[in-house]
């Protein structure tokens, strides 16, 4: 599914900078170099999105078997999912209406793990909605064929996407998870199997007060592979990938190419022992994509940048990360420009993105050929 923090806390993400983003090699871990494939992409064509005489004020931007554009729009705006051809640009549908009535929402952020799939996903930040695509696409109105509340635990990270891997059953990302064990003295996993049925969870995933909080230091992208069952984990702010069976077993990891080490401090507010990264700010992996058997990952490196130095700056130009099911690695997508959404159409050869150049601008939706 599509990374919830990408678009919710897209200002987070999009307050952080770069140092240098080149690590040396560590045993079993990929470079650079192992990308057999590199491309370099510049220039792409603007996106013209032509919603009438309706006011828009859209955040993100998918491509949709290959004909039609899903559109994310702010809080401020009457619908939050619009529907656009990418032919013309023209609005086709206003997909969910801002209200409390019936077929109404009061929050419905799109997420997308393939643009050519038959469902898609939305969330509310309590609620998860699976959307019938075929119907909603034909119909020009929304089909939501299920959907359930998963914010059974307060224990759930509220800015991470889940994952449905059953009928009743579903993983999330825990918002008290640390790769430190020194900041995880209770070896809490990063990722737990909850059911859709909130009296079946345990006490044990509904309670129980962390020695650290660790949210702000913390998340990760996560994403089921269809072919293969497996679950991944891409490290918001470590070079990370752990790869999981379907009964969240670690099967495979794969660290780089730059190897960031975090530096963590530690602050007492209200008597919680709050973990941030001081004055300065982490980032790899914020996005993914599922294409053509293949998984694309967006990778921004921000390698502990002080913030404040970075207020008067754009943000970094993006890398792309291509790998197979089986985690290898095998293309390198060099961007000019900083996207934090990707789709890719049918045959690989078009990436539809959403983009912004420094966190008081305008998303613009891009594609680069």
């Amino acid at each position: 599914m599509k990374h919830f923090a990408s678009i919710l806390s897209v200002s987070m993400i999009l307050t952080t900078g770069t140092l240098s983003c080149n690590g040396n090699k560590e045993n079993g871990s990929i470079t650079r170099d192992d990308f057999a494939v590199v491309k370099t992409m510049s220039n792409p064509e603007k996106i013209m999105l032509d919603p009438g005489v309706e006011i828009t004020d859209p955040i993100s931007c998918y491509l949709m078997h290959d004909s039609l554009l899903l559109v994310g729009n702010q809080v401020t705006c009457n619908s939050f999912a619009d529907l656009y051809s990418a032919g013309s640009g023209k609005l086709l549908a206003k997909l969910a209406l801002k209200g409390r009535g019936p077929g109404e929402f009061l929050g419905f952020t799109p997420v997308v793990p393939s643009g050519s799939s038959n469902e898609f996903y939305a969330t509310d930040g309590r609620n998860w909605y699976t959307i019938d695509a075929l119907k909603t696409f034909a119909d020009r109105k929304l089909h939501v064929s299920n959907s359930f509340m998963y914010a059974v635990s307060g224990n759930i990270h509220p800015f991470m996407n889940i994952v449905r891997t059953g009928d009743s059953s579903f993983v999330a990302y825990d918002i008290r998870y640390s790769a430190k064990p020194r900041l995880n003295p209770d070896n809490i996993p990063a990722l737990q199997t909850y059911s859709t049925d909130r009296n079946r969870n345990t006490q044990e995933q509904n309670t129980g007060t962390p020695a650290f909080f660790n949210g702000p230091v913390n998340g990760a992208v996560v994403f089921r592979v269809p072919e293969t069952g497996e679950i991944w984990m891409a490290d918001n702010h470590t070079d990370a990938i752990t790869i999981y069976n379907e009964s969240l077993d670690v099967i495979k990891t794969v660290n780089g190419p730059d190897f960031l080490k975090p530096e963590y401090s530690v602050n007492e507010v209200n008597g919680i022992s709050m973990v941030t990264f001081g004055d300065k700010q982490y980032g790899a992996y914020t996005e993914y994509t599922l294409a053509n058997g293949r998984i694309y990952l967006i990778y921004n490196c921000v390698n502990g940048m002080n913030l404040n130095e970075y207020e008067n700056n754009d943000f970094p130009a993006s890398e792309i990360f291509v790998f197979d099911t089986d985690g290898n690695p095998l293309e390198r997508y060099e961007l000019d420009r900083y996207i934090y959404t990707l789709s890719v159409s049918s045959d690989g050869k078009t990436l539809v993105c959403s983009s912004r150049a420094s966190a008081g601008e305008q998303s613009e939706f891009l594609i680069y050929r």
